[in-house]
Parts: structure tokens; sequence; C-alpha cells
């Protein structure tokens, strides 16, 4: 069986310009079983699937059109993000507006369906950040919601016999994941994306425990945790993948000569110029690689 390797390909930059363009052309599609066009966005009124915000609605098919690159590829679109769900975004309320009736989550599924068969995408990943959580404004009953969602987005899809995928992001911290059903979620879905990078970055600075130190964005230690709360829900291991990002973050030192991590930082990294080199590392946001067996990152 082909190794699952899931590349996240960021919409947004296909038209951006200079070393931060992210060329379709350059995407090493031999590389990887699934690219996710990351992020298409559901209408707030309608629940149309929609471009995201500067996105134009052609780079779905342009996406789409790498498996004619390799017969064997998966395109999944992505659905979501961390910005899509921001606070006093009109965006913020729409997953849990979907997800809060029958008649709401059959109304968004028919659309879904409708641009799954338009475009000719193998799947959908959700990513709602995050159900349920009060820093988010989320309801206590997107957590119950959530799942009826996944359930019937699963028999709706079962319902076309085509084949068709469904994963869902996860966080890495208990406090977002406490909110996630996430044993019962996981036997609708075909795997979870543990979302295991930007574990700490240049936002530990306001107003958390960490406060303005240094760490770095990925964190074995945390990621064994986070994994430790998916094995004591009886998720199983061959239904997680790890997320592991192509990039890294920078800080301002407060004093140069602390180096280190915990030293402290007093702003994120100025920017730097960029070359070839690093418009290649920003063809994909990050990577998804299974995990299996499941003791592989325990021991």
């Amino acid at each position: 069986m082909r190794e699952t390797v899931i590349g996240y390909y960021e919409t947004w930059l296909s038209d951006a310009q200079g070393c931060s363009k992210a060329d379709l052309a350059r995407v090493p599609t031999g590389s990887v079983s699934h690219i996710n066009a990351a992020f298409a966005y559901i209408d707030a009124d309608t629940f149309d699937i929609i471009p995201m915000n500067n996105s134009n609605v052609s780079i779905y098919r342009d996406v789409a059109a790498l498996k004619a690159h390799d017969p064997n590829l998966k395109v999944w679109l992505s659905l979501g993000g961390w910005d899509f769900s921001n606070n006093d975004t009109k965006t913020q309320p729409v997953f849990g507006n979907i997800s809060s009736s029958s008649a709401n989550r059959s109304k968004f599924i028919a659309a879904l369906i409708k641009f799954m068969k338009e475009w000719g995408y193998d799947g959908v990943d959700l990513d709602w950040e995050y159900p349920a959580a009060p820093d988010r404004r989320g309801n206590a009953a997107d957590s119950r919601n959530y799942l009826f969602l996944v359930q019937d987005i699963r028999a709706q899809f079962d319902a076309q016999n085509r084949g068709w995928g469904l994963s869902f992001t996860a966080p890495a911290s208990y406090w977002y994941m406490r909110w996630f059903n996430i044993e019962s979620m996981a036997t609708y879905v075909d795997w979870i994306n543990l979302m295991s990078y930007d574990l700490h970055g240049s936002w530990d600075s306001q107003g958390n425990w960490i406060g303005p130190h240094v760490y770095a964005h990925t964190n074995m230690t945390e990621i064994k945790d986070a994994l430790q709360l998916l094995w004591r829900n009886n998720v199983p291991a061959e239904k997680v993948n790890l997320g592991l990002a192509f990039y890294g973050r920078s800080y301002t030192l407060v004093d140069p000569s602390c180096n280190t991590p915990g030293c402290e930082f007093k702003d994120p990294g100025r920017p730097f110029s960029c070359g070839v080199s690093i418009t290649a590392l920003n063809l994909s946001l990050f990577i998804f690689r299974v995990v299996e067996p499941r003791n592989c990152l325990l021991t």
C-alpha cells in the first residue's frame, strides 16, 4: 500500500509576488500521495464553497489538474483554517451554524457535493479551529454538533459511491482538543491530521503562561503528550497523520547573546531577503505523514 504523505498547498500564494509565490508547476507530485488545497471558505449565508480571501477560483481547478501528472495522486479540499474562525469575522460562526441543525448540515453537504463533482476532488479535510473553545467564541453544543456533521458527511459521501475521503485536523494541545468527541469522530473519517507544528512562536508573548521566551515551533515532548491524548481516547494509530512544517519561526532577541531555548524575545524575527531555495520550501504549508506503529514516537 502506498504510504500516506499529505502535502498542503497554500492556495493564496499562487498569485503572490516574489519569493512567496507558490508555483504549482514546482509541486513535487511524485513525493506525496495526497495534496490538500488549503483553503476554501464557506459562504456565511448560502453555505456554498467559495475561494478564501484574495484567491481566484481557478486555483482549485489548477490544483485538481495536478492529477494529470500522477494518476495515483489524490487531491482533497481543506475547508476553514485559523483565519476563517477568527473572532470578529463574518465567517467565525459558520462552522457552528452549519453543524447546529440537520437542515443546515444537509444544505452545506449538498453544496459540498456539488463542488466535489464540478472540480473533481477526491476528499474533504475539515479545519474548524476550534469547536466550543471559549477564546474562539465557541458554543458548548459545538462538540456534539461537530460529530453530527462528520457523521452526515460520511453518510452522504458513501451514498455517492465515488470513494470520496474525509478527514479533520486536530490540535496538539489539550486546551483545544478537549472539545472534540475525538474517539467517536475517528470512526467516521479516513484519518485525523494532528497539527504538531506551530506549538510555539512570537504569539507566546500574548498573555499566555509561556510568555516571551524562545522555543522551537515543534517539540517532541509536547507531540508525545498530544499523541497520548489520542491513545487514551482509543484513536487507532493508523488513523493519525503527524504534521511536519516545512518552515521555521524566528525571533528578535532581547539580548542577542542569549540565543538558546528559554531566552527572552521582544518581537518576531525581522524579514530577510530570500531566494530560489526558500521559494521551493514555500510550495507546501506542511506535510502530514501517517504514524505507524503506535509506539514509534513513544520509545
